[in-house]
């Protein structure tokens, strides 16, 4: 009897159903926005933004009561963040 691995029974993946990793946009790069929410916890979240300031300012305007920690330029692009998430 031949062992079977997760790769014998697995269906394949069609093209549409693969997610197209694309290179981060430069004209609109992804930041990750490292906060502690209204509960103090900390979180990571991401945006779209031209640099690192208009992150912190876009992020704020959509999450009230949040205490930026850091933000930082992704090497991944948003929609692939938002495919994993």
């Amino acid at each position: 009897m031949t062992q079977l691995s997760i790769f014998d029974v697995a269906a394949p993946i069609t093209q549409e159903e693969a997610v197209i990793i694309q290179p981060p946009s430069p004209t609109n790069p992804t930041f990750f926005i490292d906060y502690f929410d209204k509960d103090e916890a900390q979180r990571l979240g991401w945006i779209r933004a031209k640099n690192e300031s208009d992150a912190k300012e876009k992020f704020m305007k959509e999450n009230r009561n949040v205490k930026i920690k850091n933000a930082y330029l992704s090497d991944r692009d948003f929609d692939e963040l938002e495919a994993l998430d």
